[in-house]
């Protein structure tokens, strides 16, 4: 009787064991194979994912972007120099082409003295009005300020932008000067009084007038505040000009040459004053204690209307590339002068602003390097028949360099069409040096 649990607890242990055996050699319940089938995919899903894939081809196509323009930017001059300046200006390109600009503008402006004035000439009675008119007329900003009014209004005029505020502006540069003129006529006609009688005295000649005007004018200068509000002011009037010529069906081409050029003016102006500037700051203060704070903000205002002034000219230069659809040599052109000077902008100020006109320079870049790897291919093979070796070799080796800086500029995406034409120019370069070994031509 002692033994009957131990009995009946080994009988609850093979029967749980039994149990837990049929359990798992049980097989598994059916599966619901209607309610677990993937439903049937619909338009609108489809689409979607499209979408998200297009997204995300963009999103790394963007960032491949930005890395090749980033290379590409890093390779070029980082800082100015009057060498670079020379190279991306067209038309004003040194100080002394600076120079000639300025007399020109201020030819123009004495000449448009007579012009201006002519209507005071004829009034025989002169009030004290009139002669308020005269004095205000000497101060160089009355000109400005008036042709301010014809190109800040709700309605341009396109005749008056086109005559009269270059005019205006010319004779403020000139009413400049010659307030300058005066001032050193001034100072060396006192001059003159003081060191007449000690020449006299040695026996030597008098210094004439007509001398001293001539020394004045050398040495009379356009003030600086006055160059500026005229660059400012005939860029501004040379923008709204090539505004109303778009809007009215015209070509706004016209105005490219004149812009560009005024554009080079304000760059190499604002270069000169800035480099100018910067060794009269370290002049003065290396030789002093006080703080160069002001004048380390102001060359940082300056540099920065240098930079706008340079991202002006790279979009100038990057329209003109978009517009010309004749002449790809000069296409190519305006896109690396754009290129170089927007990159240059980058660099010195790393603005977004500049980025997004480099891509489109390095789509205009890429699309005539492309094309003219095609046309380099072409003329191997025109060579190649007409069994002109060296021209061949050359026109192949060319071929070559313009669809290596083609991919070089392109996202992975987009590099297959390219890459088939590469392979099939690489293999006619193997067949052609298999040809030229077998005639004892290489």
């Amino acid at each position: 009787m002692k033994t009957l649990p131990l009995y009946i607890g080994i009988v609850f242990v093979v029967a749980a064991i039994a149990g837990g055996v049929s359990m798992v050699l049980q097989p598994p319940p059916p599966v619901d194979t209607l309610s677990s089938e993937p439903d049937e995919p619909t338009a609108e899903g489809i689409a979607e994912q499209k979408r998200l894939v297009a997204r995300e081809r963009q999103k790394q196509d963007d960032e491949e972007s930005r890395r090749i323009l980033y290379e590409q930017v890093s390779q070029t001059q980082p800082d100015i120099t009057e060498a670079w300046l020379e190279r991306m200006c067209l038309y004003v390109q040194t100080e002394e082409d600076l120079e000639a600009y300025w007399k020109e503008i201020l030819e123009k402006g004495r000449r448009y003295e007579a012009v201006y004035e002519e209507p005071n000439t004829r009034v025989t009675n002169v009030t004290p009005a009139l002669k308020e008119v005269e004095v205000l007329s000497r101060i160089p900003h009355v000109y400005i300020h008036e042709a301010r009014q014809f190109i800040h209004t709700q309605v341009p005029d396109a005749d008056r932008l086109k005559h009269r505020v270059p005019n205006l502006l010319a004779l403020a540069v000139y009413r400049g000067w010659s307030a300058s003129v005066d001032d050193e006529l001034s100072r060396k006609r006192g001059l003159k009084k003081s060191v007449a009688e000690l020449l006299l005295a040695a026996g030597d000649p008098v210094i004439s007038d007509a001398s001293i005007v001539e020394a004045a004018e050398k040495e009379a200068v356009i003030p600086d505040e006055i160059k500026s509000s005229y660059l400012i002011e005939a860029l501004n009037g040379l923008d709204l000009q090539a505004e109303l010529a778009e809007a009215a069906g015209e070509d706004p081409g016209q105005f490219r040459e004149e812009r560009i050029r005024l554009h080079e003016v304000a760059l190499v102006e604002g270069f000169s004053f800035v480099k100018r500037k910067t060794k009269e700051a370290r002049e003065r203060y290396s030789q002093s204690a006080s703080s160069s704070a002001p004048a380390t903000v102001a060359i940082g205002r300056w540099n920065s209307m240098l930079n706008e002034r340079l991202l002006s000219l790279g979009k100038i230069y990057i329209d003109a590339a978009l517009a010309e659809t004749t002449y790809r040599g000069r296409q190519q052109k305006y896109a690396d002068l754009g290129f170089d000077v927007l990159a240059m902008v980058f660099q010195r100020s790393k603005t977004g602003a500049a980025i997004t006109v480099l891509r489109e320079a390095n789509k205009i870049q890429r699309y005539n390097l492309w094309q003219m790897g095609r046309a380099a291919w072409r003329q191997a093979q025109l060579a190649v028949k007409s069994g002109k070796a060296e021209e061949a070799d050359a026109q192949f080796f060319t071929a070559k360099q313009r669809y290596l800086q083609t991919l070089a500029r392109l996202e992975r995406s987009r590099q297959t069409a390219v890459l088939e034409e590469y392979s099939r120019l690489q293999a006619e370069i193997s067949a052609w040096a298999v040809t030229k070994a077998e005639t004892g031509e290489g």
